[in-house]
């Protein structure tokens, strides 16, 4: 059933939205379609900053760090074309 298809996560299968929505009815598994699109959205930005992080000399603050601007950019158009 769809306990045992959720007791693990599983990153490389699809959700059982159907399933979801079988038993939970039409408006939860809308959330968790939503859900599953805006965290597979939401991953070209969180990598991204990741990578800014991780690249950032130590001793040095987000203030000062110079990738932070265009970062902000890149956010904002992502987020220009995410809700178009």
């Amino acid at each position: 059933g769809l306990l045992r298809e959720w007791a693990w996560l599983r990153s490389s299968e699809p959700l059982a939205l159907d399933a979801i929505r079988d038993y939970w009815g039409e408006r939860t598994g809308f959330l968790f379609a939503w859900q599953a699109f805006y965290v597979q959205a939401l991953a070209p930005p969180a990598a991204l900053g990741l990578c800014i992080w991780w690249r950032r000399p130590k001793g040095t603050s987000v203030d000062d760090d110079s990738a932070v601007p265009v970062f902000s950019l890149f956010s904002v158009v992502w987020a220009i074309f995410f809700v178009q």
